[in-house]
């Protein structure tokens, strides 16, 4: 992928990783779902509550961070 962080808005924010995998720092999204290939994500610093499905990696940032697994249970 080309993105390396992406942070979110005000709004409710439901981000889909492309089919190529990446690696990047979020923060402030309510949901990521990860694509086929490799997605390694670390959340910010702020902490936050995430709903995440099909990562490959996920490390949690400074902050309190609050990560429920979605429908694909992975």
């Amino acid at each position: 992928g080309l993105m390396e962080t992406l942070a979110g808005g005000a709004g409710t924010d439901v981000i889909t990783i492309g089919a190529a995998g990446t690696t990047m720092t979020v923060s402030a999204l309510e949901s990521l779902t990860g694509g086929v290939g490799t997605d390694v994500v670390t959340l910010g610093p702020a902490g936050g509550t995430l709903t995440v499905s099909g990562l490959e990696s996920l490390t949690g940032g400074a902050g309190s961070d609050v990560v429920t697994l979605g429908s694909a249970g992975s």
